[in-house]
């Protein structure tokens, strides 16, 4: 009897230890993350930024918005920024654009103008995206515009053929 009682306790501790083992991160040298076959990190997916920076890329409070009548509705919630340091080095006049721009951005913001967001700023609102990844390109495809963008250096400013002010932006490049 004492035997089986140990016995079914043994097996109760492994049953219970064996998931939460299984579990255990493994230590910075076990893990590599995915690679194409040419070696270099696969991008491929679906994406989302979950964060503020659509906002603020740097640490921000919250915000009321522009026109109280509107209550919630414009307002920025506080969040953390995605910029090293946090520090961005401003240039004075630059420093005294961003400001006013964040003033008058019940105005000036393209979003609140029904323009398309343009990259990175598409990238950090808070819709998915899909990466396509080719040995030769990264392609960004968005479901809100821009359609899509494939990552690089050198852009290459068009006029898109279904739009009548629209301005496209196709950006080509390569790994460094």
């Amino acid at each position: 009897m004492n035997i089986s009682r140990t016995l079914a306790w043994l097996m109760l501790a492994g049953i219970l230890i064996a998931p939460a083992a299984a579990q255990a991160p493994r230590g910075a040298q076990g893990q590599r993350a995915a690679r194409t076959t040419d070696g270099k990190p696969n991008l491929n997916g679906i994406w989302q930024a979950l964060g503020t920076a659509n906002w603020e890329i740097q640490d921000h409070p919250a915000y009321s918005g522009p026109m109280w009548e509107l209550g919630a509705i414009g307002a920025v919630p506080a969040g953390q920024g995605v910029v090293e340091g946090n520090e961005i080095p401003y240039r004075p006049e630059a420093l005294a654009k961003k400001k006013e721009n964040f003033k008058n951005r019940r105005t000036l913001d393209p979003e609140a103008k029904c323009y398309m967001p343009g990259i990175p700023r598409a990238t950090y609102m808070p819709y998915p995206f899909q990466i396509v990844q080719t040995p030769k390109d990264i392609l960004m495809v968005y479901d809100t515009p821009p359609p899509a963008a494939s990552s690089g250096t050198m852009a290459r400013h068009c006029q898109h053929p279904h739009a009548t002010s629209r301005k496209f932006w196709d950006t080509r490049g390569s790994y460094r």
